[in-house]
């Protein structure tokens, strides 16, 4: 019996000595989810705003260099103090636009109200939230009175593209890329030198075009973004008026036409070009048997080796069906916008034109190998190296520029050290890219087919292909469910 009662007293007395340090570390453990709580609070809430700050710029992605740069030097030279909103450290790997999503919400919210917010790639919900909800100030005034960066200089595709409904500048990019599908004039026949076509009017070409020639090489799974682009459907789509009409021919006959491509199986079996090894396939192009390619243009060298495509200059960009009077889609990386709430507009243009100059090189010629030049002056002073080179390529891929030497024989396609082409480009060819880039004939970006109407379509197309409805169910439904859409958010 004592025995027992001295175990029990033992065991008892232990576990009252434990007691302290548990209830020690329950408490340290309780402080410790109080402070990690109070840290998520803050960093829920979003960056804090210096109160000696005079001048704030806010992005949700870090910038180029050269921005930060333009923000330590607009900081020197006014003798201000510039708050920097870093929304990127919100960013995680399993969510790497949380940033951009926080800042967005927290513009919408007013909980800050930078003088200047850049959009940068990837972060396009910010430049969408500070577009459609007005939170920006208009551009054009800066513009009428810039030296440099001006209306007069800034070419017209990036200018209609930051225009909104009643004619304001919401912003403005330093850098941009576009796309287009580049038609063969030996086959477009009358509509050689169009800019954009409507729908119609590409499939008529196609059911025109000779035997043995293809439209495009495309399976039936690219074929809506190769040949419409992400806007073709809005040729369909009146977003003003709140109606569409895909209860028409021409988008039965868009239907029946993706039908009749093959898919991509289909493709490997009966496409000409499939058939082939990639270093012979240009002889399709080149022989006028092929009438159009998409291409994408990341900078200006991009663009000038166009005539390699078809093996000549007699070519159009005629665009994506469905964007008539579009020879161009453009897209733009990073976008400056001056807070609606600016304590500062004067400086945040100062910051924004500092922005939009090239980089130059020590010798003063503008940089411009990582981008299409968005200022006529620069897209100029860019042109007359390649009026000194050869545009040399390879028809088994890549190419090159070669400086032209007087002392030495002109180079030709038949001097190569292996197959391919050789090509100069002259003020003419200068002068005709420059009419494109500064075409205000573009679809601008507070105008763009809404990405839900987009999904509707081709999910419900998705379902034709699939065989699991007919042209005409698929063209009715689209029809009931994009009707629905636009009249809940007339």
């Amino acid at each position: 019996m004592n025995q027992r009662f001295l175990r029990l007293f033992s065991i008892l007395l232990a576990v009252l000595l434990l007691l302290p340090a548990c209830w020690k570390k329950q408490a340290g453990e309780s402080a410790s989810g109080t402070a990690s709580s109070s840290q998520e609070e803050n960093q829920a809430e979003g960056p804090v705003v210096p109160d000696d700050a005079d001048f704030i710029v806010a992005y949700a992605k870090d910038p180029d260099a050269d921005i930060k740069e333009n923000i330590k030097k607009i900081e020197a030279e006014h003798g201000i103090t510039v708050a920097v909103l870093d929304y990127s450290t919100y960013n995680t790997r399993f969510d790497p636009f949380a940033g951009a999503d926080k800042l967005a919400l927290d513009l919408a919210t007013g909980r800050v109200k930078p003088d200047v917010i850049i959009a940068a790639k990837g972060t396009n919900k910010v430049a969408q939230t500070v577009m459609e909800k007005g939170l920006y100030s208009d551009l054009t005034p800066y513009l009428e009175k810039d030296p440099h960066i001006n209306l007069d200089n800034v070419f017209g595709t990036v200018l209609e593209s930051f225009t909104t409904s009643d004619n304001k500048i919401w912003g403005l990019s330093d850098v941009m890329a576009a796309q287009t599908l580049l038609g063969n004039d030996a086959l477009l026949g009358d509509l050689a030198g169009k800019a954009g076509w409507t729908v119609g009017e590409m499939l008529d070409f196609t059911e025109s075009l000779p035997d043995g020639v293809i439209l495009k090489d495309v399976t039936q799974e690219m074929g809506q973004l190769t040949l419409l682009g992400e806007n073709g459907y809005l040729s369909f789509v009146d977003l003003t008026a709140g109606t569409c009409s895909f209860d028409s021919q021409d988008f039965l006959r868009w239907l029946n036409f993706l039908d009749a491509l093959p898919d991509q199986s289909e493709y490997v079996k009966t496409s000409p070009l499939a058939q082939v090894d990639p270093e012979e396939q240009y002889e399709f192009y080149h022989n006028n048997k092929i009438a159009l390619q998409e291409v994408a243009y990341f900078n200006l060298y991009s663009m000038v080796r166009d005539p390699a495509v078809f093996g000549t200059k007699d070519f159009t960009r005629i665009g994506y069906a469905g964007t008539e009077g579009a020879a161009l889609v453009p897209a733009f990386s990073d976008t400056f916008m001056i807070g609606k709430d600016a304590s500062a507009p004067d400086l945040a243009w100062e910051f924004i034109a500092a922005c939009m100059e090239p980089i130059r090189y020590p010798d003063g010629r503008p940089s411009g190998g990582g981008t299409i030049p968005v200022l006529k002056d620069v897209y100029e002073e860019l042109c007359v190296e390649y009026y000194n080179s050869y545009l040399v390529g390879y028809f088994s891929g890549g190419g090159t520029l070669a400086m032209k030497d007087p002392e030495l024989p002109p180079l030709t396609s038949e001097t190569l050290d292996k197959p391919g082409y050789v090509f100069e480009f002259t003020e003419e060819d200068a002068a005709r890219l420059k009419e494109d880039l500064d075409s205000r004939h573009v679809t601008r970006i507070a105008e763009r087919l809404p990405s839900e109407v987009r999904e509707i379509v081709e999910e419900e197309i998705s379902a034709f292909l699939g065989g699991k409805s007919t042209a005409e169910t698929c063209a009715s439904a689209i029809q009931s469910r994009v009707s629905i859409w636009l009249a809940e958010h007339q």
